[in-house]
């Protein structure tokens, strides 16, 4: 299209045009005889106006880690060439021609600022358009349902549960016993908790973890009991009291779990502990137990329990008990005795009891021994001796005369060697010689009469050096060492 008349000048405005668009300029040149061929130039107007915002950015959907939006197509006095979009100011790729853009590798439950402009081909770029979005919130795992005892018993329980549910896969557990946490992020569906207190409640949690470490936010619950275990049943006790000894025999006792041991009480404290026996000279025994070093004519209070596993003792089954007092007044160091005999003392009827030659043994208070091997409800103990016979008379003071009495101790080592240990015991007898006696077992009753068996190869005889109703052991085996103590019995005073 021509636009105006020819002109003398070589330069021509154009005006009007519209920006960004391509035009073709032609000119030629005019004489009287004809014109020119044309040349021909092509030129592209500046686009300087950038496109209109985009209209109607909006979030049209989401999930814990997605944002997608989406917008009205922009215009521009040109053309629109595509849409830059950014995430919280940040670029996200070059430029786009679709109109929405789902955002990836978000953070659960966070907000977000999402912006879309568009540009022209000319470059130029509109002002953004802006929106708010939040991801879906990523819920943690629920609590694991179905939790359970699968075993109960008096200190230990199981528990186990089920798979709890989650967006994310579950990767483990974490459970608390009583409050504290035993257990962390184990994939096991079960756990046993030991070392428990008998007829007891236990609070049992247990959590979900899942992958990106979300956990529970209100755990799974359980209580449970341990079972209730009976103690011991109270042993039945037989106490029989000394003068300085109380002995104390109890039946067997019975527990669910077993019972382990007794334990002797003497006025509340302990005395003695089974895994444990004292030893007579028939032999050892169970379930018996005598306390020495006591007083004579004093209440005590004795008690046996029977323990089991669990450490329970059985019911109180506490007596009380008195020794028996001495019918005696030491009037000289040492006392001597053996059974209910005493030397050196002054008895209930004012007669006075000395020992005129001592030789071999003697005690203060009665005989016990000093090892636990040989024991001590009857009176026996360990030494070595090497009296002669006819030694260790005991004779009297007073008015109270009768007839007399000897008991004879006969101390045995073994294979004849003085030197070697004392292996077994006899006290000898009341003198009728029908009493036989063997080393190594000794019956001494309340009224002090002795008996013994001295076996097939030994004799009892008349010792020349006593009375008529004195006898003695022997067996011709120079390992046999005696001790003698004669005693004449008091008469009561007539009144």
């Amino acid at each position: 299209v021509k636009v105006g008349d020819d002109q003398t000048g070589t330069t021509f405005t154009f005006a009007g045009l519209v920006e960004g668009r391509t035009y073709l300029i032609e000119v030629d040149a005019a004489a009287a005889d004809g014109r020119s061929d044309r040349l021909q130039l092509q030129v592209t107007t500046p686009d300087v106006t950038p496109p209109a915002v985009p209209a109607g950015l909006e979030v049209t959907g989401r999930t814990r880690t997605t944002l997608t939006v989406s917008w009205s197509p922009a215009s521009d006095n040109v053309s629109v060439a595509g849409y830059g979009v950014y995430l919280d100011g940040v670029a996200q790729g070059g430029d786009q021609t679709a109109t929405s853009h789902t955002f990836t590798g978000l953070v659960a439950g966070r907000a977000y600022v999402v912006e879309v402009d568009a540009a022209d081909p000319s470059g130029n770029r509109s002002s953004r358009a802006q929106a708010t979005g939040r991801t879906a919130p990523d819920h943690p795992p629920a609590a694991p349902p179905n939790l359970r005892a699968t075993s109960v018993d008096y200190t230990t329980f199981s528990v186990a549960w089920d798979e709890a549910s989650d967006e994310d896969p579950v990767t483990g557990y974490d459970v608390a016993l009583d409050g504290d946490v035993v257990i962390v992020d184990q994939p096991e569906r079960t756990a046993t908790f030991e070392g428990l207190v008998e007829n007891t409640d236990h609070q049992v949690r247990v959590w979900a973890v899942d992958a990106i470490g979300q956990r529970t936010q209100v755990p799974a619950e359980l209580i449970v009991r341990t079972l209730d275990d009976a103690p011991p049943t109270a042993p039945v006790l037989t106490v029989e009291a000394g003068e300085e000894t109380i002995t104390v025999a109890w039946t067997s006792s019975t527990d669910d779990f077993g019972v382990v041991g007794y334990r002797v009480d003497l006025d509340g404290q302990p005395v003695h502990s089974t895994p444990g026996m004292d030893y007579t000279v028939d032999g050892p025994v169970v379930r018996r137990h005598t306390v020495t070093g006591l007083t004579a004519g004093v209440d005590y209070a004795v008690r046996v329990a029977a323990l089991d596993v669990l450490s329970q003792e059985s019911a109180d089954n506490t007596v009380t008990v008195s020794t028996r007092p001495v019918a005696y007044m030491p009037i000289e160091s040492p006392v001597y005795r053996i059974g209910s005999w005493a030397g050196n003392v002054r008895d209930q009827y004012g007669v006075d009891w000395v020992v005129e030659e001592a030789k071999g043994w003697s005690s203060t208070p009665p005989v016990r021994p000093r090892l636990a091997r040989l024991g001590g409800v009857d009176g026996a103990w360990e030494g070595r001796v090497a009296p002669r016979a006819g030694g260790g008379a005991v004779g009297h003071e007073g008015p109270a005369a009768g007839s007399r009495l000897v008991g004879v101790l006969v101390v045995v080592h073994g294979q004849g060697d003085r030197s070697a240990p004392v292996r077994g015991y006899a006290r000898l007898g009341d003198g009728d010689g029908r009493r036989a006696a063997r080393p190594g077992v000794v019956d001494v009753d309340d009224g002090g009469h002795v008996s013994a068996d001295p076996g097939p190869d030994a004799a009892v005889r008349a010792d020349p050096g006593l009375d008529d109703h004195a006898r003695r052991v022997g067996d011709g085996d120079a390992g046999h060492d005696r001790v003698q103590l004669a005693r004449r019995p008091p008469v009561q005073p007539q009144l």
